[in-house]
């Protein structure tokens, strides 16, 4: 944090009353990050600008955006006096980054506070950089590669405030799970399960009798080895079923089991079967990608194993591709929620988008594919990708698809841990 000295020399001796003025004045200056309301950027290549402000300054946390005159912007939410500027740098130790810092008090009406800036080129950590003392509501930060290349890289942008108002109050709580679920019912009786199948982490055989060594299926409107289908009371206390909240809980023990086709995972997750009929494969239950087609889901992961906590809590899945489209991964009580994005369905070539943060507390995402773009939101804070664009294939655009919820452990299917995922809210909608 910047310290200003505002004592000066005088011959009246009034030296350390300046001081202990100066000291009253520099303990006003806030060091602010996440007190900036919004976060945007002209572009990123997958590295969105929120993860300038998560405090983290390991690689993968940054903004990235290819080309002279990207530019990652700043709103306070009112008008604040601007201290100076701190900037972490990707790469910081490998290569000189070149930037301008401009402010404005109303949108639009830039002004170059600092013009010609350049990072060290010797460290990865934040970096100060002066500016003249002044009220703004907006900072931006405005790109022009570095001395190796054209991509501008920033891992963690702090701005120090004088005065001010402090950071805002935290948001409330998230109302108590449940919201209105009935612990008496089963999950079909909360949820409308007409249109999934459950597929479980133990065999046919095993669970059924008979069937063989893949992976047991629970179906609708009786089809099926079971004598209840999942939309009519189907329930389980070993795999699925309403907890205490009302939640739909899918429990995934790791203890052996049967794994599904191109996966070394068990699972307890549904599989949407989109217009699907009774008598029909569920195999042929999907849907092209024009159009809208949404899943939403609120969840918590209430128990995990902790030698490998991940487990996927949503997916985009392809038909005839081994490959997802989409994962949406819980990667641990300490590490935020990410997207885990093929970029072709037939060599994979996976990456990640980062989200927020969560915990084992509830949280909410939205999956959605509209015509050839995927967007994904976790809590506040969207991306998305498009199909023949960036890092992604146009070859997506020949598959069919279908959307899986639940809990699908990334663990060793042999580890004794167990997972468990409780939805208070999941829907599925499509049109045209």
């Amino acid at each position: 944090m910047a310290m200003k000295n505002y004592s000066r020399d005088t011959s009246l001796g009034f030296k350390p009353l300046l001081m202990s003025i100066a000291l009253a004045l520099s303990s006003l200056i806030l060091s602010v990050a996440a007190t900036a309301l919004t976060v945007t950027a002209s572009s990123d290549d997958g590295h969105g600008p929120e993860n300038t402000i998560d405090g983290d300054l390991s690689p993968e946390s940054r903004w990235s955006a290819q080309g002279n005159g990207q530019w990652i912007q700043y709103d306070l939410g009112s008008t604040k006096v601007l201290d100076d500027v701190e900037i972490a740098f990707y790469k910081g130790n490998q290569r000189v980054s070149y930037f301008d810092i401009q402010v404005a008090q109303t949108s639009g009406n830039w002004s170059t506070v600092l013009s010609g800036g350049a990072s060290s080129g010797a460290t990865t950590a934040l970096q100060r950089f002066e500016v003249a003392d002044q009220s703004v509501r907006y900072v931006r930060i405005v790109g022009y590669g570095n001395s190796s290349n054209n991509w501008n890289s920033l891992t963690e942008v702090v701005l120090n405030l004088i005065g001010g108002n402090p950071p805002p109050p935290p948001p409330p709580p998230p109302p108590p799970p449940g919201g209105g679920l009935d612990p008496n019912q089963p999950p079909s009786g909360n949820f409308n399960l007409n249109k999934w199948k459950l597929t479980l982490p133990v065999s046919k055989s095993y669970y059924f009798g008979s069937g063989g060594s893949s992976a047991a299926e629970i179906l609708p409107d009786g089809e099926g080895s079971s004598d209840t289908p999942i939309n009519d009371g189907y329930t389980d206390q070993a795999y699925f079923y309403t907890g205490s909240d009302g939640a739909m809980v899918f429990r995934t023990p790791l203890s052996g089991g049967a794994t599904t086709t191109n996966s070394s995972y068990v699972r307890s997750e549904l599989r949407e079967l989109y217009n699907w009929q009774a008598g029909q494969s569920t195999s042929t239950a999907n849907w092209q990608n024009e159009g809208t087609h949404i899943l939403e889901g609120t969840c918590r992961v209430a128990e995990y194993y902790s030698g490998d906590p991940q487990t996927i809590v949503g997916q985009i899945h392809a038909k005839n591709s081994s490959k997802a489209l989409v994962k949406l991964q819980w990667d641990g009580p300490n590490k935020r929620v990410r997207a885990i994005i093929n970029e072709d369905p037939d060599s994979g070539n996976p990456f990640s988008l980062n989200f927020e943060e969560v915990g084992t507390n509830q949280f909410s995402y939205k999956l959605m594919v509209e015509d050839n773009k995927v967007t994904i939101t976790v809590g506040n804070t969207t991306r998305s990708v498009t199909f023949g664009q960036g890092r992604m294939s146009s070859k997506w655009d020949n598959h069919v698809y279908y959307f899986k919820a639940g809990s699908y452990p990334q663990a060793d299917k042999d580890s004794g841990g167990v997972f468990e995922v409780h939805f208070y809210d999941l829907k599925v909608s499509h049109s045209n």
